[in-house]
C-alpha cells in the first residue's frame, strides 16, 4: 500500500476590525470557514452556511470535501474557537459540533502559540480525516457567534452605535481547484427586529452589507450564492446606528455644556461656576474655531438622514451661538426665545437693563464682525448642499 501523504496546516490570524478580539467562533469574532489551507489534494466542493440570529447567531455549516488525487490522504483539519489571552484562557467554545459522514467528531482543543493574537495564543478544535482516492465526504459543523457592538464618541456627528458580524469566506481558495457552489443564508429573526423594510433604514441607521450580490428571499433572510470561483469575499453585516434627532434645541444645549464648567456640591450634585469657559476676549477667532465636529465624508453623512440634518444644524447654529454666548456674557437681554431659554438656565448668565456693545473690547468686537462674515458663507454653502 503506497504510503500516505500528509497534508501540513498553516494557520493564520485574520486582520481584526475595531470593534472585536480577533476572528472566529466567540463573542465580537468573525466566523471562519473550515481550514486547512494550501492542500492540493483535497478539494471543497461545496459549502452550504445558514446563520440564524436570535439573540446569538446559531451558525449550521455543510462541507463536501473530495480527494481528487489517485492516492489515499490522511487530513487533519481544524476550526478555529477562539484566542488566549495573556496566557489566559477565554472560553469560546459555545456548543462546538463536528460530524464526518454524520458520525461525530471527538476533537483536541489545541492551543497554537504561533499565531498570536493579544499577546496569547488562538485556539483550534482538530481532527483527523481519511480519504480513499477520489472518496468524498461530508463534514458538518455547527455553533454560535454573537454580534460585536461598539459604541460612538462624543462628537455631534458620530455614529452612536455600530453592530458587526463578519464570516470567513475566502479560505475557500486554499483548498485545491476551485468551489464548484458556496451557498450562504443569513436569518435575522423575527425577534432582532431587524427586516429589509425597517422604516428606520436611512433615517437613523444604515444597514451595509458585502459582498453586494446577495438577495433578499424574505424580508428577513438575506441570500448569496457563489458558483465557480475562489474569488470569494467574507460576508460581513454592519449596522450603523445614529441617536442624535436634528433638534435645534438639544444641539444648541450640546454647544453650552462645552463652555460650562461643573464642580460637585456637597451632595455630589453638579453646579455650574459662575465663570465659564470663555475666550473671545483675549484672542482672534478662526474658521477653525467655527467648527466643533471631526470631519465625515459628505458620502458618509448622507447615508443617514438625521446625521445629515443635524450636519447642516450645526453648521448654521455653532458660529451663531459662538457670537450669542460673547452677548450673553455681558448680559444681554435676548428677544428671540430660543436663545433666552437656553442662556437663563446658566447660573453665570446675569441679564441687565444697562446693556451696551460699548462694554466689548477690541477681541470681542472683531470676533463678532468675523462670525457675521462666516455666517454669511455658511448661508451659501447651505445652498450649495442642498
Amino acid at each position: 500500500m503506497q504510503k500516505l501523504l500528509f497534508c501540513v496546516i498553516i494557520y493564520f490570524l485574520v486582520f481584526m476590525s475595531k470593534f472585536s478580539f480577533g476572528n472566529g467562533v466567540s463573542i465580537g469574532r468573525q466566523g471562519h470557514n473550515i481550514f486547512p489551507v494550501l492542500n492540493d489534494s483535497i478539494k471543497l466542493v461545496y459549502e452550504l452556511l445558514k446563520l440564524h440570529s436570535s439573540g446569538n447567531v446559531k451558525v449550521n455549516c455543510w462541507y463536501l470535501l473530495k480527494n481528487i488525487s489517485s492516492t489515499p490522504q490522511k487530513l487533519t483539519i481544524g476550526f478555529y474557537l477562539g484566542d488566549t489571552l495573556f496566557n489566559r484562557v477565554i472560553p469560546v467554545y459555545y456548543d462546538f459540533k463536528a460530524k464526518v459522514d454524520g458520525v461525530e467528531q471527538k476533537y483536541e482543543p489545541v492551543v497554537l502559540e504561533d499565531a498570536k493574537a493579544y499577546s496569547g495564543g488562538v485556539y483550534y478544535a482538530v481532527w483527523d480525516m481519511f480519504f480513499y482516492p477520489e472518496e468524498s465526504k461530508m463534514v458538518y459543523v455547527e455553533h454560535s457567534l454573537e454580534w460585536s457592538e461598539a459604541s460612538g464618541g462624543e462628537d455631534l456627528l458620530d455614529i452612536t452605535s455600530s453592530n458587526f458580524f463578519s464570516y470567513e469566506l475566502s479560505l475557500a481558495k486554499k483548498w485545491a481547484g476551485v468551489p464548484e457552489r458556496i451557498e450562504v443564508y443569513y436569518d435575522w429573526g423575527w425577534d432582532s427586529g431587524l427586516v429589509k423594510d425597517d422604516t428606520l433604514w436611512g433615517v437613523s441607521k444604515v444597514l451595509i452589507v458585502k459582498p453586494d450580490n446577495f438577495k433578499w428571499l424574505s424580508k428577513k433572510e438575506l441570500f448569496w450564492k457563489f458558483e465557480g470561483t475562489d474569488s470569494i469575499e467574507n460576508i460581513s453585516i454592519e449596522i450603523k446606528h445614529y441617536g442624535i434627532k436634528p433638534r435645534k434645541e438639544e444641539i444648541l444645549n450640546y454647544f453650552l455644556n462645552k463652555y460650562n464648567q461643573y464642580i460637585l456640591d456637597d451632595n455630589f450634585k453638579e453646579i455650574p461656576e459662575i465663570d465659564i469657559l470663555y475666550d473671545a476676549d483675549d484672542r482672534l477667532y478662526t474658521e477653525k474655531d467655527m467648527k466643533c465636529w471631526d470631519d465625515v465624508p459628505m458620502s458618509e453623512l448622507k447615508k443617514i438622514k438625521n446625521r445629515y440634518e443635524v450636519y447642516k444644524l450645526v453648521l448654521k447654529l455653532y458660529p451663531a451661538f459662538l457670537r450669542n454666548l460673547i452677548y450673553a456674557y455681558h448680559g444681554y437681554k435676548f428677544k428671540e426665545t430660543i436663545w433666552s431659554s437656553l442662556f437663563s438656565g446658566c447660573r453665570w448668565y446675569r441679564p441687565k437693563d444697562t446693556f451696551s456693545e460699548d462694554e466689548f473690547n477690541t477681541f470681542e468686537r472683531k470676533n463678532i464682525a468675523f462670525i457675521k462674515n462666516y455666517e454669511k458663507n455658511i448661508s451659501e454653502y447651505l445652498k450649495s448642499i442642498e
